[in-house]
Formats: structure tokens, C-alpha cells, sequence
């Protein structure tokens, strides 16, 4: 049974995230605002900020992973389930979240709507499941017209900074410097 409130944690990046993307806030000021307002332990706002940033930092590769394991195209996902799926998908691939807990408190961000509960539940569990078999998606740079391409996908990284480093570097040297990133 999946608990009806998120940790105050993933609550407060949630807000953050919809105020960023809602009201076009600054994300370091809507963090800082979001932290000063709540009164939490040192613990508490670690992980705040670490959801907050690095979920900004993988974006692309978050949204490319998400696109893959639903069947409608992510821009008529709902902006709050895609905040959501953002943070459980960063949790999982990048944080030592236990799975249990990052399904449990992604679905707890969607309060008690249950449609939203449900999807939110069914795309972290494909992924779990995807990636317990290895078959996690990757960005192909046949699908995506070139290697530069997905490994800016896979990287977080603009398309034109790296075809730019690819011009200026060779592709090799390109693609070293963004996986180092």
C-alpha cells in the first residue's frame, strides 16, 4: 500500500518544479525559497536540492528514458506526472534510493488521484523492470540521425554545444568530453 504523503523532501522539489515550470521561476531562487519557508533538517535539504538540480541536470536524458517507456508523447503527459516520473526515474537510475521507495514516494506526489497513481506506478515499474533485464533504452544514434546526437540524449547535453565540440574536436574528443561530464 503506497503512502498517501510524500516525504518532505520530494515534496518541496516537487513544489520547486512546479513553480519553475509553471511560473517561469528561477530554479535556485525557488529552492532557496522553498528551504528558507520549510523548516527541515540538513538531511532533509540535501536531498531537496539534489532532486531539484540533478533532475534539472539529466532533463533530457530523464524525458528520453520516460518517452520510451510510454505509448502517448510525453508533452501531453501532464506537467505534475512528468514532474514526477522526472524525479522517480532520477531516483532510480541515479540515486541510491531503494526501488521500493522511490515507486512508493513518486506515487505519493500524485496525492489521491488514482489515474495519475496508476500511471505514475505502471512507467516506474516498466522501468524497473526494463532495466533489471538490461533492456533499459538508450539513444540510438540511427533513430536520432547521429552519434553526437544521442550521446547529447544520453548526456544532458544542448545538441548544438556538442555537434560544436564535434566540429571544432572531432567527434571522438567530442564524445570523451561529454561522457566526463
Amino acid at each position: 500500500m503506497y503512502q498517501t504523503n510524500p516525504s518532505i523532501s520530494r515534496a518541496l522539489a516537487h513544489h520547486v518544479f512546479v513553480r519553475i515550470v509553471e511560473d517561469g521561476a528561477y530554479a535556485d531562487r525557488a529552492l532557496d525559497a522553498a528551504l528558507n519557508q520549510a523548516e527541515i533538517d540538513s538531511r532533509d535539504a540535501s536531498l531537496t536540492t539534489e532532486l531539484v538540480y540533478g533532475v534539472l541536470r539529466q532533463a533530457r536524458y530523464l524525458d528520453f528514458i520516460i518517452g520510451e517507456l510510454i505509448t502517448r508523447p510525453l508533452n501531453q503527459v501532464d506537467r505534475i506526472v512528468r514532474i514526477a516520473l522526472r524525479m522517480g526515474v532520477y531516483e532510480i537510475l541515479f540515486l541510491r534510493t531503494p526501488d521500493y521507495s522511490a515507486v512508493d514516494q513518486a506515487v505519493a506526489l500524485m496525492g489521491r488521484h488514482k489515474a495519475r497513481r496508476g500511471f505514475v506506478n505502471g512507467v516506474l515499474r516498466t522501468l524497473l523492470r526494463k532495466r533489471d533485464a538490461d533492456e533499459l533504452p538508450e539513444p540510438s544514434a540511427e533513430a536520432l540521425g547521429g552519434t553526437l546526437v544521442a550521446a547529447a540524449i544520453r548526456y544532458s547535453i544542448p545538441t548544438w554545444l556538442l555537434q560544436t565540440l564535434g566540429e571544432t574536436l572531432g567527434e571522438d574528443e567530442a564524445l570523451a568530453w561529454a561522457e566526463a561530464q
